[in-house]
């Protein structure tokens, strides 16, 4: 997991570790933008880090998993997760042979 300081450092002077945006390519906004690699889920889906950091103001916004369907927390994402697994796992029980019954 990145640090805070891994986070927000000035997009002109250097990237977090994890964007792999080529700066300089963009005027404004669009150089602020710090993208993680994609990574593919099911349906054709990708989801990536994304953040912004104001090279004046230091303001930031994110860093946030964003998809095609918008952006999401970390939280949620988390969540997301925790609530897969769980699903996953009662999946697992399900489709485990039944233990015999002692009678």
């Amino acid at each position: 997991m990145s640090s805070h300081a891994d986070l927000v450092q000035r997009p002109s002077t250097s990237c977090p570790s994890w964007c792999v945006v080529r700066h300089g390519a963009n005027v404004g906004e669009e150089d602020w933008l710090h993208m993680g690699a994609p990574v593919a889920m099911p349906g054709g889906v990708s989801a990536r880090i994304c953040m912004s950091v104001d090279p004046t103001t230091l303001d930031i916004d994110g860093p946030h998993i964003v998809t095609a369907d918008g952006e999401w927390s970390a939280a949620r994402v988390r969540e997301l997760g925790r609530s897969l697994i769980a699903l996953a796992e009662s999946l697992d029980r399900l489709a485990s042979p039944p233990t015999p019954i002692d009678v």
